[in-house]
């Protein structure tokens, strides 16, 4: 009934599961006083009833419950039995019926039971039961709320010194962390967790969660770069299968489910280091297992999915082909998968653009943007969680209920002393607050005038910011306007000539030169989304090698290149330089530079491109042999829809917007682009970024 959701979470691929792995287990009861370093969550008779359950299968979530309470009818529970029974119909409905409204009434059941049961004597099931309130509000998206349960249930758990507990508040903050792309913090909070979760008696819910955690940091090694680190903890985690498993033989699937979803993983890293024919083997090991009835079919639509990348790269785009339509088969005809479905639009766009089928390219490129639009915006709230912070109020605040309570018990011994010298303070403080009245006045006074002032100044520069905004938008109407009227009214006249042509030769060239304008209209249309896109995206920034870069960059470059027999010379760093930047970004600026110098470069000419480091910053040139740029047209070249256009050596189209993009693009990073240029000798342009 829960392999697919599990594995879902597991990989950290399907944002809607979030939470569902860890509430499987999270009434889990913690009684052994007498092992302080063992912590023993086990209900032998209620374990064996829910475990039964887990073979009924997907659909059978309300038939299960009942299962469940029909087992236990004649049967008197403990405490941490009765709790573990109402957590288990609280995740039910939470993840796999998907009914908050019940799901928040069981969750508010435990809490009132263990309240109602001394919850000093049950402390663990009362943190479990605080958890399973946070998990409520986590999945309704009231994060702040939810994150208020989770510190309770740590605090009970802290003042216990249960660090098997503890170590469920450690793996949600790590995976807050991850979803929040803070990978770095991830890694030592996923490793916290794991060491926490390792004092837990072993069942398989703890087994689970332990490889999980060695897949996550491993995770979160791939999304920083360090891939030697990210493979080391993938073979801890198939180690750690291979030696655990016979312990629980009869969830032998889910071992190997655990396996499928670990190669693809591997397979990825394979990828990045250009090792293609081993990536292939692991990505089609892993679909083999998780593509079959009731395993983890989101993790294999999502590791099919890098296969398909994997036959972009190699240029293998019938099999690309082939790998995509089955995908679309899968995404049809089995639970919503909203990650599958962005990666398979912008492959689709990456597919039909590599077969110039230019109209379905740009159908599935603008498919893309809405869909990964959407998923950020769903994740935005979550992103705006400051975990430290919350941490700090919520100690901030306990230190203030605790002060309160101890106030409180002294105010019992004060009151009769207070009550000899009340009506001394009064007078006195009714003099002191006359006299302090006036200034306080005053100050309010002037703080308030100086808060309008401030506000008056910011509207002012706001308006004269709309004011820029609303002008370059005109400009930019009046020359997509200018720009687009020549190749439309270019089609429609060719329209009217082969309707009166005769030759089929000469209808032939008529609709090439149709396309031709048709193809510039759209690119026309995808260098104003891009300007559109850097000026209002945010930028996420990783840490990327700058040689990596450049030759990740020049590879496909080189075979523009070679078209107009020219040769690109790249000297690199002496010794790597990583620097935070949004890779993507950065590519476009290079990519536009380099392609600028082969445009505007001659047959057979040289271009050289060249890497330098010095104190915090490192500075990236690309001179060309070409034909210069005019001092008249130099003041422009960085314009919006710049006038300064001409059209390459062969001929190649102009559309004035690429420069100005990469300058958006550094002035975001806080770096700067400029260059030097001599009329027939050739162009050198420079990019710095600061290593900071």
């Amino acid at each position: 009934m829960t392999s697919k959701y599990l594995y879902n979470f597991t990989t950290q691929k399907n944002s809607h599961y979030l939470l569902v792995f860890f509430c499987l287990f999270f009434l889990l009861a913690c009684n052994s006083h007498n092992q302080p370093k063992i912590f023993d969550d086990r209900s032998p008779s209620v374990d064996s009833i829910i475990e039964k359950t887990s073979h009924f299968g997907k659909g059978q979530e309300l038939y299960s419950l009942h299962y469940i309470d029909s087992s236990l009818t004649k049967k008197k529970l403990t405490v941490p039995e009765k709790m573990k029974v109402l957590g288990n119909k609280c995740q039910a409905y939470l993840f796999f019926i998907n009914d908050t409204a019940k799901a928040n009434f069981y969750a508010d059941s435990m809490i009132a039971f263990a309240e109602a049961n001394n919850p000093d004597r049950y402390p663990t099931q009362y943190a479990y039961a605080f958890y399973s309130k946070g998990d409520v509000l986590f999945r309704e998206k009231k994060f702040s709320e939810a994150y208020t349960y989770y510190y309770r249930a740590r605090s009970i758990a802290k003042a216990n010194f249960n660090s098997c507990a503890l170590g469920e508040y450690t793996y949600r903050t790590a995976m807050i962390l991850y979803k929040q792309t803070r990978y770095k913090e991830a890694i030592e909070t996923f490793k916290k967790g794991f060491a926490e979760t390792s004092t837990c008696l072993m069942d398989f819910g703890k087994y689970f969660r332990l490889q999980e955690e060695l897949n996550n940091i491993a995770l979160s090694y791939y999304k920083v770069g360090n891939y030697d680190s990210a493979l080391l903890y993938y073979d801890k985690a198939l180690k750690f299968i291979d030696i655990n498993k016979d312990k629980f033989d009869f969830r032998q699937k889910w071992h190997e489910i655990a396996q499928g979803v670990i190669y693809g993983n591997q397979g990825q890293i394979l990828k990045e280091q250009g090792k293609y024919d081993e990536c292939e083997k692991l990505l089609k090991k892993s679909i083999g297992i998780n593509l079959q009835m009731g395993n983890d079919i989101s993790d294999a639509q999502l590791t099919y999915l890098k296969l398909a990348d994997l036959f972009y790269e190699q240029n293998k785009i019938d099999s690309m082909g082939v790998a995509l339509t089955a995908i679309k088969n899968s995404l049809d005809n089995n639970v919503s998968n909203k990650q599958a479905e962005i990666e398979w639009s912008r492959l689709m766009w990456k597919y039909h653009d590599r077969n110039q089928h230019t109209a379905d390219a740009y159908k599935y490129l603008v498919l893309f943007i809405q869909q990964n639009d959407s998923a950020q915006k769903a994740n935005k709230n979550l992103n705006n969680i400051d975990i430290g912070q919350q941490v700090r109020m919520l100690e901030k605040q306990h230190d203030i209920d605790v002060l309160k309570k101890e106030n409180d018990l002294k105010q019992v011994y004060l009151v009769s002393a207070l009550l000899a010298a009340a009506f001394v303070l009064i007078i006195g403080l009714f003099i002191w607050q006359n006299s302090r009245r006036s200034k306080k006045n005053l100050l309010l006074s002037q703080e308030l005038n100086n808060q309008i002032n401030l506000q008056k100044q910011q509207l002012e520069k706001t308006l004269a910011l709309l004011e820029e905004r609303n002008t370059e938008k005109d400009r930019i109407l009046k020359v997509v306007a200018h720009d687009l009227r020549t190749p439309v009214a270019s089609i429609s006249m060719l329209a009217d000539l082969m309707l009166l042509e005769n030759s089929e030769a000469e209808r032939k060239e008529m609709l090439q030169m149709t396309k031709t304008a048709s193809e510039n209209s759209l690119t026309l249309i995808a260098e104003i989304l891009e300007a559109a896109n850097v000026v209002n995206s945010s930028l996420a920034k990783e840490k990327v090698g700058i040689n990596q870069l450049v030759a990740e960059t020049t590879d496909l470059l080189k075979l523009n290149a070679a078209e107009k027999n020219q040769q690109i010379l790249i000297k690199y760093l002496e010794q790597e330089v990583f620097i935070g930047l949004n890779k993507e970004k950065i590519k476009r600026v290079i990519n536009n530079i380099v392609t600028n110098a082969i445009k505007f470069s001659s047959n057979d000419a040289t271009i050289k491109i060249k890497a330098t480091a010095k104190n915090n910053t490192v500075r990236i040139s690309v001179k060309d042999e070409g034909i210069g740029i005019p001092d008249n047209m130099k003041s422009k070249v960085f314009d919006v829809f710049t006038d300064a256009r001409r059209e390459g050596t062969s001929g190649e189209k102009p559309f004035g917007l690429g420069l100005s993009i990469c300058r958006q693009i550094m002035e975001a990073h806080g770096g700067n682009i400029w260059f030097k240029s001599e009329q027939g000798k050739g162009t050198t342009f420079y990019i710095e970024l600061k290593n900071e």
